[in-house]
């Protein structure tokens, strides 16, 4: 292979290769293909960030220039992560045993895709009764706490709560869970990006895995795993059009495909914000304008929300408490003393797996989420962002070293899924996708068993598949 010229090639228009779903050649990646990721989540780090300083909600920081500073360097770092890893033209990611042989790539896709659908569908009840807290599954049951959900979201959320079931607490359904996560990440992903090269069945199949882990998610009121599916989605077909050459300088000129890719996008993220506020609302009975932890009630002269139509003022008081009161947390945060937790304080399931091994309960309080409860700030309810949960293992300094080794592995998995279509590296991708997402709020990807064990699971195999080979320049 070629070195990667970034600016002056063009993407060969090869009919076969694109119906085969044949890998990229690295030659022919423009630059705004392989930056159109970073763009998207450096853009939606700004729009918090402008939500956090000039939002409804008026957060007593009194580091105000630190907590600035301290975000503003956070993305930078990150984005000069994801840059050194674009810079590094003469790496040749290689899957062993060759790369060129486009049916058996697809061969090994389907292959992927059929043992992902049977371990989802065999799991699928298991995981359903262990989220809603039920020990019997039936229609009638599955259908009544599904209309509960959309009907009264915050009932449902309540008793979610008071139930307080966790899979940690399902020794088995744990290690299974733990085993086949990397696999059965993979079948959603996949799906969506090989669509016309799969089975109906399998298809179907699918559908009714993620129609269930829907439902569930809504029988329990509760909005992160709604999100997290559309995200899946939308960053699943971010990386078909990457994979297709569609992330290109035409980007923004419309075609017919086009305008109906931004307007599903449209109308889904509309409606899941919809959704969002009418559940926020459902809680108490109306959007709450006073935050009782930090004792602040929303400014209506602030700066966005002087300029935002009154239709959409409540759905901004909810977006915007939910993504920048982390931020708050975090300025909580940096006045406390730091204290190491063994590599297991950064993580809800890692704090609960040591508790577990060693039956010691006191290194959930040696971390800043739990630090700053003293006040008011509790770590059940309230965010603290990616960089508190980091910073209980790492320090605050030592976060922002992290975060830039985090954008350098996203850049490397970005150009192997480009370059040579490594599956693997397909479900890192959209991981990564969402922990970017939640980065203002907390370490999401790694808090649960399943993103958890999926991440690690892939990232190795990811790694083991993908040879880095380095040319100097002569």
């Amino acid at each position: 292979m070629g070195q990667i010229n970034l600016i002056e090639s063009n993407y060969k228009k090869n009919n076969v290769n694109k119906q085969m779903g044949q890998m990229v050649d690295e030659r022919n990646i423009k630059t705004i293909t392989l930056n159109t990721p970073m763009y998207i989540v450096q853009l939606y780090l700004s729009l918090v960030f402008v939500l956090f300083v000039l939002g409804p909600w008026p957060w007593p920081v009194h580091n105000k220039v630190i907590i600035y500073l301290y975000l503003i360097f956070a993305q930078v770092l990150l984005f000069l992560g994801f840059k050194v890893s674009m810079k590094r033209k003469k790496s040749i990611p290689r899957i062993s045993g060759g790369n060129n042989l486009t049916k058996e790539h697809l061969v090994k896709v389907r292959k992927i895709i059929k043992i992902s659908l049977f371990i989802s569908l065999t799991l699928m009840i298991p995981n359903y009764l262990a989220r809603v807290g039920s020990d019997g599954f039936s229609i009638i049951n599955f259908v009544s706490s599904l209309a509960d959900g959309i009907n009264n979201p915050g009932g449902q959320y309540h008793n979610k709560l008071n139930l307080a079931q966790d899979s940690i607490d399902r020794p088995l359904l744990l290690l299974m869970t733990i085993v086949t996560a990397p696999y059965t990440w993979l079948l959603f992903p996949l799906t969506i990006i090989y669509w016309k090269d799969i089975k109906k069945r399998y298809k179907f199949g699918t559908i009714i895995v993620v129609f269930v882990d829907f439902a569930s998610w809504v029988s329990i009121g509760t909005n992160k795993g709604v999100f997290d599916i559309v995200f899946i989605l939308i960053f699943s077909i971010l990386l078909k059009m990457g994979l297709e050459g569609r992330l290109s300088s035409q980007l923004y000129q419309l075609s017919k495909k086009r305008v109906r890719i931004f307007f599903f996008s449209g109308v889904l993220l509309t409606t899941v914000l919809t959704y969002f506020t009418g559940a926020i609302k459902s809680r108490s009975g109306l959007i709450n304008t006073y935050d009782q932890a930090a004792r602040i009630h929303v400014d209506f002269d602030s700066f966005v929300m002087r300029i935002v139509p009154n239709f959409m003022k409540e759905m901004i008081i909810a977006i915007s408490s939910y993504t920048t009161q982390g931020y708050y947390g975090l300025s909580l945060a940096m006045g406390e003393r730091f204290s190491f937790t063994y590599g297991f304080g950064n993580s809800w399931f890692l704090m609960s797996l040591f508790e577990k091994i060693t039956h010691r309960t006191e290194l959930p309080m040696m971390t800043y989420p739990f630090k700053i409860e003293k006040y008011g700030w509790d770590p059940y309810v309230n965010w603290h962002s990616i960089y508190t949960w980091l910073a209980s293992d790492f320090t605050f300094v030592g976060s922002l070293f992290v975060v830039f080794i985090i954008g350098y592995i996203f850049g490397e998995v970005w150009k192997s899924c480009l370059i040579q279509r490594n599956i693997f590296g397909m479900g890192l991708f959209i991981l990564f996708m969402i922990m970017f997402m939640y980065f203002p709020a907390n370490n999401q990807i790694f808090a649960f068993v399943q993103t958890f064990s999926a991440f690690w699971g892939l990232f190795f195999i990811w790694f083991f598949t993908v040879k880095i080979k380095i040319t100097k320049e002569k």
